[in-house]
């Protein structure tokens, strides 16, 4: 039997949990290709599986050396085997090596069963931030949870000291560890948010933590920056008759004041995320009132604009119906602007397309880098371009003015595609509309293509840029219950010279909301307009 035809059967047999042979046969492999570090952590598994845990710690070891999959990985499960083996000190200490290469789940650390036996040894808890709340006073807890926000920034962060340096880092940890005694527990939140956003990228930041009350305090409206003002773009059906409003101010603060509050907890790769996300700190009374723009907790007091251009004022009180930031749209319950073009209605779809043959183009809506239920990515990838192959089409519109990211990988498929359609491919037929909300991993597919590819983009610049730091590793701190999410990863999609920004457009559309009210999508009509210079 040739290795061709072992990696077929160690595959399936991986595949079908019989460890036995599965180990049999990776054995075989590694001795026939030993160079191969993928082969080593496969048998490494099986071993494990099938509770030969010595041998497992000497191959997961050689997979180690050969820097097969994720090295802290390969760290963390030596770490189980020697607790399997009730070796507790070299489980420790291979626990410790994986949390220095970076493993990155504390949570999945606590509830490993193979890690039970350690639960008790103060390092295992003092490695996994394993605090009892009850013993600590307010203070102590709070204090507790920064420290174990910059254990995780410096353990995890990459280089998260480009931006300030780690001494400049220091005095400001030192400063809210001093103020936490004089600080509301939302203030302290917010002292926070601004400590990560001092690492210099938009993956490090706090995150929804639905735990917490004042995370779920939002007023339930939906504002938009544009260049003529912030408006009103969604809101609850008990609020209908704000849409469209322009708000000028919050609680007697102008709404320009408002932002610059809120921008130093944004974190952020440019300017144009925080234009996007600063909207939706906005709707969180508790964290405006942290930052001292409004009164009370109980309601917010707008004055705005209305549709017929009078200027009044509305007290609006938040629930608790709408706790994401982010990342979901309430077409069940939330109402949109009557003139909201058809285009900009469809964000909840995760992609869709649909063909003018008039003009004999497509227009695809690409808004979250992931898969549906109905239909994966590569699929509709393959639905898309055997369209494309079978009817008379000139032109692709590719619009991801809403995706802000999600898995990378996914997204390859499309990326081959349109790189071999040679009716696509090339200059003047593949648009890409791409704006504010362009982020993470769909910052990746629009660089890839950037790189890649004929692309014209339209619109406004991206949120993030073309070389970025990204993904998010989770903690929840344990006092708070803060979730925060640092960044371990540096994404090189463009040229390693590249130090852009922002990918910007090639047509620059400012959004106005005047066109909005217009019913039109300034952004789209623009390739018309590129098509009849």
């Amino acid at each position: 039997m040739n290795q061709f035809e072992l990696l077929q059967k160690a595959h399936a047999h991986m595949q079908a949990e019989d460890w036995g042979l599965a180990q049999s046969i990776w054995r075989q492999l590694t001795q026939l290709n030993p160079v191969n570090g993928e082969y080593w952590e496969a048998f490494a598994t099986a071993l494990y599986h099938h509770s030969s845990y010595y041998e497992a710690i000497d191959t997961y070891n050689k997979a180690l050396e050969l820097g097969a999959g994720r090295r802290f990985m390969n760290a963390y499960k030596m770490a189980c085997c020697y607790a399997h083996l009730n070796e507790l000190d070299s489980s420790l200490e291979w626990l410790e090596c994986s949390f220095e290469l970076g493993f990155n789940d504390m949570q999945a650390v606590q509830t490993d069963p193979a890690l039970e036996n350690l639960h008790h040894h103060p390092r295992f808890r003092s490695l996994v931030g394993w605090i009892n709340s009850d013993e600590l006073s307010r203070d102590e807890g709070l204090r507790s949870d920064l420290q174990l926000l910059v254990k995780q920034l410096k353990r995890l962060g990459y280089a998260p000291f480009r931006k300030v340096t780690e001494d400049e880092f220091d005095a400001a940890i030192q400063k809210v560890h001093d103020e936490i005694p004089q600080l509301t527990d939302t203030q302290v939140i917010v002292e926070f948010a601004k400590l990560l956003n001092m690492a210099g990228d938009g993956h490090t930041r706090i995150i929804s933590s639905p735990e917490r009350d004042d995370f779920c305090r939002n007023t339930p409206l939906e504002y938009y920056i544009y260049e003529d003002g912030v408006f009103i773009i969604r809101a609850a059906p008990q609020y209908e008759s704000l849409l469209g409003s322009q708000v000028l101010a919050i609680d007697d603060n102008p709404i320009q004041s408002v932002l610059d509050a809120i921008e130093p907890m944004v974190s952020r790769d440019n300017l144009q995320w925080v234009n996007h996300m600063a909207p939706f700190f906005m709707r969180n009374i508790p964290m405006l009132h942290a930052l001292g723009q409004t009164s009370g907790l109980d309601k917010v007091t707008l004055t705005i604009k209305d549709m017929n251009g009078d200027q009044h004022t509305v007290d609006v009180t938040p629930d608790d119906t709408s706790p994401i930031w982010y990342n979901k749209w309430y077409e069940d319950e939330w109402l949109v602007l009557p003139s909201l073009p058809r285009t900009m209605r469809q964000q909840h779809r995760t992609y869709w397309f649909e063909y003018e043959a008039t003009a004999r183009q497509i227009y695809v809506q690409f808004n979250q880098v992931a898969n549906m239920e109905s239909e994966s990515l590569a699929d509709f990838t393959q639905r898309l371009f055997a369209f494309i192959d079978n009817n008379p089409v000139e032109r692709l519109i590719l619009d991801v003015r809403y995706n802000n990211g999600g898995n990378t990988y996914l997204h390859i498929p499309l990326i081959h595609e349109i790189i071999g359609n040679k009716t696509i491919n090339r200059d003047g037929h593949l648009f890409i509309l791409i704006g504010r909300r362009t982020f993470s991993a769909a910052m990746n597919f629009v660089t890839l293509l950037d790189r890649h590819a004929n692309p014209i983009f339209i619109g406004e610049p991206t949120g993030s840029c073309p070389n970025f730091v990204g993904e998010g590793t989770e903690t929840q701190l344990p006092y708070s219950k803060l979730n925060i999410s640092t960044s371990d990863l540096f994404w090189q999609s463009s040229w390693p010279m590249d130090e852009r920004i922002w990918i910007a457009p090639h047509y620059y559309v400012p959004l106005k909301f005047a066109d909005i009210v217009a019913g039109r999508d300034v952004t789209l009509e623009a390739v018309n307009t590129y098509m009849q210079r």
